[in-house]
């Protein structure tokens, strides 16, 4: 079976961390992507490898303030985490609080890369859009490859006429063709991973959208049934429902590792299915608004080709 480059270079690295291979164990930038991009291809790494970056005290090394590149590379390596990973969560808290005291200090590309990362990691953004916001970074950067960035921005370009050509033929698609009886069987069955996508899309849509919904008589939110069901104020309910949907996403991540029940593509439309939420309700009700954000995120991925 064929394999991409993505997955070539996630078993290599697999085999380079089951062999514990110390050449590279203080860079806390290499360590924190091989965790990142091993996870995502769905490898059971441990976290543990982070207690290396910490003090006899518990606490992460203070040393590690200045290394931005690598508190960048360890702070989008922790959205990949699931339950019972405490280190991932410290670490999350400890890069973001001191990325966003640094942010404004950075020297371009990596202040642009580090304040958008702050506002939408990778792993909760939808690929094609955080690829075509990566062009505009990586063609600042001096020692960036001319030759690959130039096939990245025709193979964006060349995806969305794709696109552009399935949208224009909606009406022609057969359903037995874009997945599987068994698939379907699958779905309809109520699996973790499709209950867990259902609570971040009905816990972010109605935390940014309870109040101009109850304006117009809309059915009480889950903000509304909270605050009712438990005498809670607004911002102990939603700070509730935030932590609801952060161990949604714990619940997704381990519903993505191998060995998963169905085939990962499938997976995948599920989890970006999640990612479209995080993007769309993360600050407003960007379905409702659609002119402000929205909009223009359908026009970079399907409309507006990237300039060569």
């Amino acid at each position: 079976m064929l394999t991409s480059p993505i997955e070539n270079l996630s078993q290599k690295l697999n085999l380079i961390d089951d062999s514990n291979d110390h050449e590279n164990d203080d860079d806390l930038y290499t360590v924190a992507l091989q965790f990142r991009l091993l996870r995502q291809q769905g490898y059971r790494i441990s976290c543990e490898k982070f207690t290396k970056f910490k003090e006899t005290n518990g606490n992460f090394k203070e040393s590690l303030i200045s290394d931005a590149r690598g508190m960048l590379s360890l702070y989008e390596a922790t959205y990949l985490k699931i339950h019972g990973e405490a280190i991932l969560d410290e670490a999350l808290v400890f890069t973001a609080t001191h990325l966003e005291s640094i942010a404004s200090h950075l020297s371009p590309p990596l202040a642009a890369q580090v304040s958008h990362a702050l506002k939408q990691p990778i792993h909760k953004g939808l690929p094609r859009l955080e690829a075509r916001h990566f062009f505009t970074i990586y063609q600042e950067d001096p020692s960036h490859d001319k030759v690959l960035l130039t096939f990245a921005k025709l193979d964006f370009n060349l995806l969305q006429k794709m696109h552009q050509k399935e949208v224009s033929d909606l009406a022609r698609w057969d359903i037995s063709a874009i997945v599987t009886k068994d698939s379907f069987e699958w779905v309809f069955s109520n699996p973790k991973i499709v209950r867990v996508c259902t609570v971040v899309t009905k816990l972010m849509d109605d935390m940014v959208s309870h109040k101009f919904e109850q304006k117009r008589g809309h059915v009480a939110s889950a903000v509304e049934c909270y605050m009712a069901q438990h005498g809670a104020t607004e911002e102990e309910a939603t700070n509730e429902l935030c932590k609801q949907v952060k161990d949604a996403w714990k619940d997704i991540n381990e519903e993505c590792l191998n060995p998963t029940t169905v085939p990962m593509p499938l997976l995948t439309r599920i989890l970006n299915l999640a990612r479209v939420m995080d993007v769309v309700y993360k600050d407003e009700d960007g379905y409702t608004n659609a002119g402000t954000v929205l909009k223009d995120f359908i026009a970079s991925m399907l409309i507006d080709p990237v300039p060569l």
